[in-house]
């Protein structure tokens, strides 16, 4: 009774042809999946309410929906074959759970965080494929991807104490002072990658 977990995955995705005549064709891959979890255990880890009640230990939300589109076609009565097409997804991650920080000290700090992550890709892209003989055939091929990222996290301590937080290195957490209850702290980066890369 003191820890349990809930979780829900879903996802579907429909596919849409469309034949154009002349050996040419557009393709519609449209998708979507996501992610529900909810967990619950005891924060001292014993037997002993020294915290109360199990608490919620956290709630995450995962969403992403995807779109593709190709254009199919062929000459030279097939030898020559390509394809051209586009891509994008987004994605939205949201949690929510509480952690303890705990070092020699008996004084803690009971944080509360809200982490968040916005994600958005999206490409274009391109293949060619040449049939030399029955045998040997030569592709070549194009693809642009674009990706933005953004991540939030704000949280709030819910009792006086020691706030810990991780060092970029491998290692033990490191003190950061006495938060007082209801002190809030968090950061926002965000970055655009793209590259040029083979299909």
């Amino acid at each position: 009774g003191f820890s349990g977990d809930d979780q829900t995955t879903f996802g579907t995705s429909a596919t849409a042809r469309l034949d154009l005549g002349d050996n040419t064709s557009i393709t519609s891959v449209t998708a979507m999946r996501g992610l529900r979890l909810g967990a619950r255990f005891d924060l001292d880890g014993t037997e002993v309410p020294i915290q109360g009640s199990p608490v919620d230990a956290g709630r995450f939300k995962q969403d992403q929906i995807s779109q593709e589109v190709q254009l199919t076609s062929s000459l030279m009565d097939g030898q020559l074959r390509y394809l051209v097409g586009v891509y994008g997804i987004t994605e939205t991650v949201k949690n929510r759970d509480f952690s303890q920080t705990i070092t020699g000290s008996p004084v803690f700090a009971l944080l509360e965080s809200d982490f968040r992550t916005k994600s958005l890709s999206y490409s274009a892209f391109s293949q060619i494929d040449f049939a030399i003989t029955p045998k040997l055939e030569l592709t070549a091929g194009l693809r642009f991807s674009q990706e933005r990222k953004r991540f939030f996290r704000l949280s709030q301590a819910l009792n006086t104490g020691v706030v810990l937080q991780l060092p970029p290195a491998p290692g033990s957490p490191i003190p950061v002072g006495i938060a007082p209850a209801g002190t809030q702290f968090g950061f926002e980066v965000s970055g655009r990658l793209s590259d040029f890369t083979p299909p």
